[in-house]
């Protein structure tokens, strides 16, 4: 995900495969099954393929604020995003 007017604080998350998918804040912060961290632009893990079995998703999620990411309060945060491309957010470990 990439901001073309300025940065969006966001939770970038890495998660299993598999019911429920952890798609809104608290519920991302909350998951122990997969992996998160805070972006303003972009965001890179590091994968232990035996915790994910075959496949991971990656989910994004626009933060309510962007403290979490250590922008200013009251920073506007009206932003355009732009074209969000993803081509597969499943990501397939090859045994």
């Amino acid at each position: 995900m990439e901001s073309k007017d300025g940065d969006v604080c966001a939770l970038t998350s890495l998660q299993p495969f598999d019911c429920p998918v952890s798609d809104l804040e608290d519920t991302v912060r909350q998951d122990t099954t997969g992996s998160y961290q805070t972006m303003l632009e972009r965001s890179a893990f590091n994968v232990d393929r035996r915790k994910f079995g075959d496949g991971a998703l990656v989910v994004f999620v626009v933060t309510s604020t962007d403290e979490p990411c250590g922008v200013k309060v009251g920073k506007n945060r009206c932003k355009f995003l732009g074209d969000l491309h993803t081509q597969d957010p499943l990501i397939n470990f090859p045994r």
